[in-house]
């Protein structure tokens, strides 16, 4: 994360509003950074300060920008961002804009068999009833999937191989006590055979597969992570004069985060067989005003 004055900062806003993750410059227009303890004043309670990103808004222009890039480690994005602008009710001039910005970006990492892929997508809609009156809606929607090595080395794959015969021979007991624990697992096999398995497989690079596969991850057997977010705002700016201003704002936000293990079969509290099984998940909402 960022640092300010030597001091990590503990989160971002946007907007004016808190933003915890999924972060992404795609739609940001410019940074503004305050510099020490008077980042309190803006709900930061660290002595570094505080950083708040201003999104890109409709422009009351018409245009549209497409952008191609290609890099290293199978690297390819897209980014497009298209904005109109029109006149209605009964408007002489051009009161009603709206923009659409979408990314998508693809990579293998710089380890073999980690990738990252993130989608982005946001709709903006501006509306001046009157001069001085500036009104905006905004939804944005992230997405990012990755297979990321959380930690090595691997976890044993006999130990994945010995759990799911458990789950196959409806050893409910052993497949149970298992998959909570690896260690479970190492002592159960020396208790049985007076010989400790290892509990992971190491990080000789002859125990991995050849290629870069993503199907296979160093961070365990086939995990995958996921970050989804969801962001509603409504901002009405109304200019009374040259020196004062009204602000109103409301903000929602969503984000749900999972790991996932496909390829491997998990016990339901009922001793059934449920397919690719979510590890951990977690919801946030967050409305703000």
């Amino acid at each position: 994360g960022a640092r300010i004055r030597g001091f990590e900062v503990s989160g971002y806003l946007r907007n004016g509003y808190r933003r915890n993750r999924n972060v992404t410059i795609r739609n940001i227009e410019r940074v503004e950074v305050v510099k020490g303890p008077v980042g309190q004043l803006f709900g930061q309670t660290t002595p570094g300060g505080m950083i708040n990103y201003i999104t890109k808004r409709p422009e009351f222009r018409s245009g549209t920008d497409v952008k191609l890039g290609v890099g290293t480690d199978s690297l390819f994005s897209i980014d497009l961002d298209y904005q109109d602008q029109a006149a209605l009710f009964g408007a002489k001039k051009n009161n009603v804009a709206w923009r659409v910005l979408y990314g998508f970006e693809d990579q293998d990492l710089y380890r073999d068999y980690e990738f990252q892929t993130d989608q982005y997508l946001a709709a903006q809609f501006a509306v001046r009833p009157r001069d001085g009156l500036n009104v905006m809606v905004e939804h944005e929607y992230m997405d990012r999937k990755s297979n990321l090595a959380q930690g090595l080395p691997r976890t044993s794959s006999q130990w994945q191989k010995d759990w799911q015969a458990a789950v196959a021979a409806g050893r409910t007991a052993d497949a149970t006590r298992w998959f909570s624990s690896a260690g479970n697992w190492a002592n159960d096999i020396q208790a049985r055979t007076g010989k400790r398995p290892a509990e992971t497989d190491g990080i000789s690079q002859n125990t991995y597969p050849a290629g870069k596969l993503r199907t296979y991850s160093l961070g365990g057997p086939d995990m995958r992570f996921n970050n989804r977010s969801n962001s509603s705002s409504l901002e009405a700016d109304w200019r009374l004069s040259a020196r004062l201003s009204v602000r109103y704002g409301a903000n929602r936000y969503d984000v749900y985060y999972y790991e996932n293990v496909n390829g491997v079969d998990f016990l339901n509290a009922d001793g059934s067989v449920a397919i690719n099984a979510n590890l951990f998940s977690r919801n946030n909402d967050q409305v703000s005003t």
